[in-house]
């Protein structure tokens, strides 16, 4: 008959990672293994907890790294799943099935062959974000234009919510001349953008599950990475910067979160044009204060690359979360 016996042969090794910007607990103990047991397998009793409650999860999915991803190994009841593999260097990853955990995986774990472990492991629940969707403001939102040649355009905007300001003035639309240096041209007067604000109607809570959480020190360089990343030029970004950064760095730590394309559309505003630009690049900041500790899946950001008309447009509002 083999039996695990639970006892500290060389201490606990303890240890820490990150998965998804999720922080996941285990501890290794090495408990003695039985004498007719193979000296070519190491047996691995992988034990799976909530981080909270310690309360035990089932059906967690678990795949060694060169495992068949369609085959994988099924916690039970009590959150456990035993493993036998020839590895002393095994990667481990969980997959949560639908639970509110995050995709996770364990590595570096160091275990000698004829041996059997057992392997705590606790996973924190992701971290639901609930938004108050009540009309926020939509900041500055601003347009600008890039046509290959002076070209006469007009604009009209479907937003989500209400117009309270526009320069130059919106009459239902704007007609104007755009010049391939960014000259916006209407009458007699040159513009750099068509500048507009607004009320918002209800947010999509869904595009608010990720994002990037940044203390104030780290305000400017962030956003010179991400703008520069998405595609804005260097006078986008200046513009960007010098009416965002010192209201974000009021704040020790600010939660952002940038909707573009379908979603920009959705939730801040579509564009109508006369014109279809070759690329656009629409981007809305959403931001709020949180602590230090808040943590949130980080978002993946498009790249744009600027071909033929080019239209560029961004803006930002506040939106306020329950659970920060």
């Amino acid at each position: 008959m083999r039996h695990i016996i639970m006892i500290l042969c060389f201490g606990l090794l303890f240890n820490t990672l990150y998965a998804q910007q999720r922080i996941i607990k285990f501890k290794l103990e090495e408990v003695l293994a039985p004498a007719d047991y193979s000296k070519s397998c190491i047996s691995i009793l992988l034990r799976i907890r909530d981080m909270d409650s310690k309360a035990a999860l089932s059906n967690m999915q678990v795949l060694l790294s060169d495992q068949d991803e369609s085959y994988p190994y099924i916690s039970n009841a009590k959150g456990e799943v035993f493993i036998v593999t020839g590895e002393d260097s095994p990667n481990i990853i969980i997959k949560p099935s639908g639970k509110p955990y995050d995709l996770s995986a364990i590595s570096e774990l160091k275990m000698e062959k004829g041996k059997h472990y057992l392997l705590l492991v606790d996973m924190p629940k992701r971290n639901i974000i609930e938004i108050d969707t009540e009309p926020r403001p939509l900041k500055k939102p601003v347009i600008y234009l890039y046509p290959e040649q002076a070209t006469e355009l007009t604009l009209s905007l479907k937003i989500n919510g209400e117009l309270t300001f526009s320069y130059p003035k919106y009459e239902n639309g704007w007609t104007c001349t755009a010049m391939p240096n960014g000259d916006i041209k209407i009458g007699q007067k040159t513009y750099p953008y068509l500048f507009w604000e607004g009320l918002s109607a209800e947010i999509d809570s869904k595009i608010q599950q990720t994002g990037f959480v940044v203390a104030s020190e780290n305000i400017v360089s962030f956003l010179e990475e991400k703008l520069a990343h998405i595609g804005l030029n260097d006078k986008e970004m200046t513009d960007f910067i010098t009416f965002w950064a010192p209201r974000l760095e009021q704040n020790a730590y600010s939660y952002l979160h940038f909707a573009t394309g379908e979603a920009y559309s959705k939730n801040v505003a579509s564009l109508v044009i006369n014109i279809t630009p070759t690329t656009e690049i629409r981007l809305f900041m959403y931001h709020s204060p949180v602590g230090p500790d808040f943590k949130v899946e980080s978002q993946e950001l498009p790249t744009f690359e600027r071909k033929g008309f080019t239209l560029v447009e961004w803006g930002g509002g506040p939106i306020e979360l329950t659970n920060n």
